[in-house]
């Protein structure tokens, strides 16, 4: 069996397969390529497979089929306009593209993955915050002046957790951000007539 040649003959089939869809598979049919016209200036398989061996071991395949995957992805989430799930495949599309070979490729994704769910739970944690503000709020608008000053520092307090969690957080964000608007029931000008209470504390 000539081993170059059934190598060859995979490329080749695998190339006619990505080419029912060039759009989804843009990289991979390059790298694809490259392989096919490489085999060509091999004399033996052991030539090849050292070359192979020297220049990644197929890495490029693999950053080249990754990089198809996180550009579709980004594509169907452009198309749902849904900004935040796009954000997060071209944090990994980057991550794959910084890559030199398999260990930092693996090393690199599992590095962005982390920090895309750490970001979640901080997400998550001042929405939760935004949450206990509009109860702080309430309790100090409603609080006899005996107690006004009390609950006023925790309002301080909870104000200085949640800009924590969010350094860019006032009262403009609070309106506009959907997962912070959607927490509360009341209107717009209800949320500005109550957050005006506090005007010192959000300066």
């Amino acid at each position: 069996m000539d081993i170059l040649e059934e190598q060859k003959k995979y490329f080749q089939a695998k190339h006619k397969e990505c080419q029912k869809r060039p759009d989804l598979n843009q990289y991979l049919i390059k790298d694809i390529e490259k392989y096919i016209d490489k085999i060509e200036s091999f004399n033996s398989f052991e030539e090849y497979g050292k070359w192979v061996n020297e220049n990644g071991a197929y890495f490029s395949t693999s950053q080249a089929e990754q990089k198809d995957m996180y550009t579709n992805f980004i594509k169907i989430q452009k198309f749902f306009n849904n900004k935040k799930r796009e954000e997060y495949y071209a944090k990994k599309l980057e991550a794959v593209d910084k890559s030199t070979d398999h260990l930092s490729l693996n090393k690199n994704l599992t590095e962005i993955e982390t920090v895309i769910l750490n970001d979640e739970k901080q997400s998550w944690q001042a929405i939760q915050w935004v949450v206990n503000m509009y109860i702080i709020v309430m309790e100090y608008i409603t609080a006899p002046d005996t107690k006004k000053d009390k609950v006023f520092s925790e309002v301080k307090e909870k104000w200085s957790t949640l800009k924590k969690y969010d350094p860019e957080i006032n009262l403009e964000k609070i309106l506009s951000y959907p997962p912070y608007r959607n927490v509360c029931i009341f209107e717009d000008e209800r949320i500005i007539e109550l957050f005006s209470n506090i005007r010192e504390v959000m300066k």
